[in-house]
């Protein structure tokens, strides 16, 4: 039933080898729970394990669905096996700290904020075509994206990823989820047209986005000197706000440039754009 063992402090190890259905938070704040045998388990509801600090391994092979935040906050899990999964919901794994292994089908569906804040050190599949919002942020391990198929990256699907040094991502149309990787030095896109949330990206040095025809957020990248986009037709509010080094920026169809969108751009040598018919206040300021 649903919160049918919630908070029971004592409770260390089930065993129902023919329950189906796991209750929105039956074993929520069960700090102590370490195992359980669910073999024939098909769903597992919202809440169902989260912060159960314990809990180590997941094994549920008939599983073909984790809700949202079912696992939410279990700090010591490593292992999560589920074969047969369709579906992760909302921040299911979330802030899951040590989860370093996860087992499931190539095309199951992720939602936001799966799998932030886990140990996981690469993309669960090289043949996804998209990836959702907050998909992995703060995955401080993972160091490289090579996705030859993927089309979309949500807001923030990889916020905090500090280790990240290379994206590759030849088919994708829109980059959203990048700010704050550190590490980032090297961005590969070239379908992209649309790219936002690179803020803080403070190893990147240069960007060539030659199908791109808006950027926004690229503020506080410290190193970047140089920035050609030759279909760009727009540059947002704040876009390159203290990008102190950088010295060129090639954009020579945009026609609208928002306010404040080189200020602290201290350094900045060359500018080549086409007829702009808007520039907002304080553009160049600083």
């Amino acid at each position: 039933d649903d919160y049918g063992f919630y908070d029971c402090g004592v409770l260390q190890e089930v065993y129902a080898p023919e329950c189906k259905w796991i209750g929105k938070g039956a074993f929520e704040e069960c700090a102590r729970l370490r195992a359980g045998t669910w073999d024939n388990v098909l769903t597992i509801s919202i809440n169902a394990f989260k912060n159960c600090d314990s809990l180590e391994t997941v094994y549920a092979p008939k599983c073909t669905i984790i809700a949202g935040a079912a696992f939410m906050g279990c700090s010591e899990l490593r292992e999560v096996y589920a074969p047969n999964c369709g579906g992760i919901g909302k921040s299911a794994f979330m802030g899951c700290s040590e989860l370093r292994d996860v087992y499931v089908p190539s095309d199951t569906r992720i939602g936001p904020y799966a799998f932030a804040y886990t140990a996981l050190s690469e993309v669960l599949f090289k043949s996804v075509t998209a990836i959702a919002d907050g998909c992995y942020a703060g995955c401080t391990r993972i160091r490289e994206i090579d996705l030859p198929l993927c089309e979309s990256i949500g807001v923030d699907a990889f916020a905090s990823c500090t280790a990240i040094r290379e994206i590759s991502l030849p088919a994708c149309k829109g980059l959203c989820g990048f700010r704050g990787c550190l590490a980032l030095n090297k961005v590969y896109a070239p379908e992209c047209t649309y790219a936002v949330n690179f803020e803080r990206c403070v190893s990147l040095s240069s960007i060539y986005l030659p199908k791109c025809e808006a950027v926004d957020g690229f503020s506080e990248c410290l190193r970047l000197e140089s920035v050609s986009i030759p279909l760009c037709t727009g540059i947002g509010s704040n876009c390159f706000e203290n990008c102190e080094a950088l010295k060129h920026i090639e954009v020579p169809l945009c026609n609208y440039i928002g306010a404040y969108a080189f200020f602290g751009c201290y350094s900045l040598e060359a500018f080549s754009f086409g007829s702009v018919s808007q520039i907002s206040y304080s553009t160049f300021f600083g």
